[in-house]
């Protein structure tokens, strides 16, 4: 590296530094990825230095950061129109929302298969008991009662 491209490497680290274009966590998953889109590894701040505010955040967002925010004037080479437009720490609660919500979802949903299974089980001894006398339907309730409660714990494992 010659002296002046040194120089304008140094500046380019400077500027992405001076606009808080730094990504900071758990990244090694991703780094190439960060590489590619044109992030510098700073060694001594254990830090991506990120080229823009788009990119930055496209990678917070992908490593479930709180997404920083961009309190600067827009350059000449961006509109303010792309600053509002790129996702807030709000949409990323959103997301962690709507995800929490869907998992909660999926238990109901299984705890609702359950029940629906307890209730089959339920209406066949109701079938069965209510065909029998009341001499056998004691006897019999133990039995399918025990029956049941074998399957439950079968179930289980």
């Amino acid at each position: 590296m010659t002296p002046q491209e040194r120089n304008d490497f140094s500046a380019e680290c400077n500027r992405r530094r001076d606009e808080g274009l730094v990504l900071i966590g758990k990244t090694f998953s991703i780094k190439e990825s960060i590489k590619e889109a044109g992030g510098i590894w700073d060694g001594g701040k254990k830090a991506w230095l990120m080229p823009d505010r788009q990119t930055l955040t496209h990678f917070e967002v992908q490593l479930g950061l709180p997404v920083s925010y961009d309190l600067r004037a827009p350059t000449n080479h961006e509109t303010v129109e792309a600053i509002v437009a790129a996702p807030t720490v709000e949409d990323a609660a959103d997301r962690a929302m709507a995800k929490a919500l869907e998992e909660a979802e999926m238990v109901i949903e299984a705890r609702e298969t359950e029940l629906a299974d307890i209730r089959f089980r339920l209406e066949a001894l109701a079938t069965v008991l209510s065909a029998c006398t009341k001499e056998q339907s004691f006897g019999l309730c133990r039995k399918v009662a025990t029956a049941l409660t074998k399957m439950a714990y079968a179930d289980k494992e």
